[in-house]
């Protein structure tokens, strides 16, 4: 295996490099930097080429992944840690938008249709409710205790206890999901098994502990 260092690599050193969706999430990648759907943008600080057609990528607050079976228009994002494995196709660069013909663009400016109402979230139940304490992933620092529900989470160290507007699974595998917060606040809960999960929010990467 080869090892390389992020800070040497150049534009379009990687073969993983570009936009792909992932099993309905977006993920963007450079030779510097990773970011998966809303969630913040990570660093590399490694990357390990397997074979030639596989690359392993260290992230500075030491998480890892990995790609297989890369080609120009697909690959396998893995996780050595959960055992997530997402199929990713390559994103094409979105075309120029044309006009819309008078007659359709007369159809769009037509009030909308009165919305169907929306299932509420306590009919539903996630894997990821309890009692939490999360700790920084790279100091190992305790930060916060965190109470989820089905209906909202409470964050010990704001004081606050915020509603979920969205929870979308990520993948197949029920192991990730992302949490959209009725502030506008976003997070992300990876990895996530009985006792342990990854989470990314307000730009934090923290290790959460039952």
């Amino acid at each position: 295996m080869t090892l390389i260092m992020a800070t040497a690599a150049n534009a379009g050193n990687y073969p993983f490099e570009g936009t792909w969706d992932c099993d309905g999430s977006e993920v963007k990648l450079t030779s510097e930097t990773y970011s998966f759907g809303q969630q913040p943008t990570l660093t590399i600080s490694e990357v390990v080429e397997i074979s030639d057609t596989a690359r392993g990528v260290m992230f500075t607050d030491g998480y890892r992944i990995a790609f297989f079976d890369i080609t120009s228009s697909s690959m396998q994002w893995h996780s050595p840690a959960s055992g997530d494995t997402f199929d990713c196709k390559k994103t094409a660069e979105a075309a120029p938008e044309t006009p819309a013909p008078q007659e359709q663009q007369i159809a769009q400016d037509a009030p909308p249709a009165p919305e169907e109402p929306r299932e509420q979230n306590s009919a539903l139940r996630y894997p990821f409710q309890g009692e939490w304490t999360c700790a920084d992933s790279a100091t190992g620092e305790a930060l916060t205790d965190l109470s989820l529900t089905e209906n909202d989470v409470n964050i010990a160290f704001m004081g606050t206890r915020i509603s979920y507007e969205k929870v979308s699974p990520i993948g197949r595998n029920g192991t990730a999901f992302n949490v959209v917060l009725r502030d506008g606040q976003m997070g992300g809960i990876y990895e996530l098994s009985g006792d342990h999960f990854l989470l990314n929010f307000s730009g934090l990467s923290l290790s959460c502990e039952r």
